[in-house]
């Protein structure tokens, strides 16, 4: 599958990779790499995961609700042949702060 990962989403992982590396340069370096398993087990397997409980009407949005040890989910939108990676939530985080994020991904349909 294709898949595209909305910016924000990117700069959330960045985010926890620094912070986790700032206090132990090893947790950065294994956040990385739970972040990038995560993404490859999802484009293999998109539907494996269930649906996000705070995912808006109308769109196919999943949750892999665990990133390794860390307390983060990933969400992602399924648009047919594509996955669009739009949050890597921090288990605290507001519930649907990311709705916003779907905007430019839906496609349009006539």
């Amino acid at each position: 599958m294709k898949y595209r990962i909305h910016p924000a989403a990117t700069e959330e992982a960045d985010r926890a990779v620094d912070w986790y590396g700032e206090r132990v340069p090893a947790l950065g370096i294994e956040f990385a790499r739970q972040h990038q398993l995560a993404i490859d087990w999802i484009v293999e397997n998109p539907r494996m995961y269930p649906p996000a409980e705070d995912a808006p009407d109308g769109v196919e949005c999943r949750n892999m609700g665990h990133l390794g040890r860390f307390p983060y989910r990933i969400v992602y939108a399924v648009f047919g042949d594509e996955i669009y990676f739009v949050a890597v939530a921090h288990h605290h985080q507001r519930p649907g702060y990311w709705h916003d994020r779907l905007t430019d991904a839906i496609p349009e349909t006539t």
